[in-house]
């Protein structure tokens, strides 16, 4: 049996962005920039999402290699893979705010027209007009806007917020703001844009690290057909307005976090025979954290998923821990899942079905415990098919997924 990498690691953070120095506007316009309102969960995160197929939103069907078959309740067949897609997740909402702000970067490509407190940076190619403006509101603190239009339609505005440089000096990097994107004003623009709603994007970032918080409103995910069959539940995905909460943590050398909730569909189980038994769009809450242990990192992810088809099995919720390795945060992504345990409750959190794998003993087994040996001492307890009434399971119920709360960082 192969390992299941299904972590969500964070490697490092691109801090590209000048601090101090005489030119604040334009500095304060390159702070309004992707590499700082992204969520970096892959080192190489600006070449994924240049070309990533979105996949995050979707089952991806059991490949064989994992004996998870009926880890999801009666008569499943897949095995939700649920970390890897909340990390494809990520690179869905990380690709959306590079189509909006590659056209920040694209204005500032051409000097900038200052008068007073305002500057504007103007720029046409490839068909669109686009125009920034900055406005200084106090001393090293701007509101913007980007407008795109094209020859046949009007201005919109598709982006704005604000940037605030106040902390930042000569010798020290510090910017925070936030971005609202609204991909229904740019898909008036763009025909071929196929997202609708908006996406508000909060982050600090420092020399210390980095703080994103996104926030998904009435957003219409912008994907197709992803393949592998699925069309049916894409098109389901992409007429549903979604309302969802990321917020990314990571600490220089030391560590990092996510917590998220989201909406998902999951193929497993269903039954074509009843209506409610067919796949919806079910809830998941999600928490990683992750920490430098020497030269290697170590982490831990949590995931419940709720509601959908699961009460019309009988299944109150699916709950699913993975215990994951890395190398050190400056190396290329290279992680790996040594546990993993996935596992169907009642109401009472008694258990139902559930898989589960350890690569410290080889050992994979649907229905039968193993140890999580692999996992860190410092995240104990940690679940297992042996705890039939889910003692040992993580305390969902004790973490905010709505708010802009970081979740700990394990230093």
């Amino acid at each position: 049996m192969n390992k299941l990498k299904m972590s969500l690691m964070a490697l490092p953070v691109g801090l590209m962005v000048a601090c101090g120095g005489s030119q604040q506007a334009t500095d304060a316009a390159n702070s309004a920039s992707y590499n700082n309102a992204s969520m970096d969960v892959d080192a190489n995160e600006t070449a994924l999402v240049s070309g990533i197929v979105p996949e995050g939103i979707v089952a991806i069907p059991a490949d064989g290699s994992h004996d998870a078959a009926t880890a999801a309740g009666p008569g499943s067949d897949c095995h939700p893979y649920l970390f890897l897609r909340t990390r494809a997740q990520i690179h869905d909402l990380n690709r959306g705010l590079k189509r909006v702000l590659d056209h920040v970067a694209d204005a500032l490509a051409v000097a900038n027209k200052t008068a007073g407190k305002v500057h504007t940076w103007t720029h046409v190619a490839n068909g669109y007009s686009r125009t920034l403006v900055f406005t200084e509101t106090s001393t090293d603190v701007y509101q913007w806007s980007l407008s795109l239009s094209s020859a046949t339609v009007p201005a919109a505005v598709v982006a704005s917020g604000q940037v605030d440089r106040t902390k930042a000096t000569s010798s020290t990097h510090e910017v925070s703001g936030n971005v609202t994107l609204d991909f229904s004003a740019l898909k008036t623009v763009v025909t071929t844009e196929k997202a609708s709603g908006q996406i508000v994007d909060t982050y600090v970032v420092n020399d210390a690290g980095k703080t994103v918080r996104i926030q998904v409103e009435n957003y219409h995910w912008d994907i197709s057909d992803p393949g592998q069959g699925l069309s049916t539940y894409a098109d389901k995905l992409a007429g549903t307005a979604r309302n969802d909460n990321f917020v990314f943590s990571r600490v220089k050398g030391k560590g990092g976090s996510i917590k998220a909730q989201t909406e998902m569909v999951f193929l497993c189980p269903s039954d074509s025979s009843t209506m409610s038994k067919l796949p919806q769009l079910a809830t998941v809450d999600l928490v990683s954290r992750w920490k430098v242990s020497g030269t290697t990192v170590v982490g831990r992810s949590d995931g419940m998923i709720s509601g959908g088809q699961y009460p019309s099995f009988g299944i109150n919720r699916v709950v699913a821990t993975s215990c994951h390795t890395a190398t050190a945060e400056s190396a290329p992504q290279s992680d790996a899942s040594g546990y993993w345990m996935l596992k169907s409750e009642d109401a009472s959190n008694h258990l139902i079905a559930g898989g589960n794998y350890s690569y410290s003993s080889s050992t994979a087994a649907t229905g039968a415990a193993v140890q999580p040996a692999a996992c860190d001492a410092s995240f104990n307890p940690i679940p297992t098919l042996s705890d039939t009434n889910g003692t040992n399971d993580y305390n969902f119920a004790g973490v905010n997924f709505t708010d802009a709360s970081t979740f700990p960082i394990p230093l």
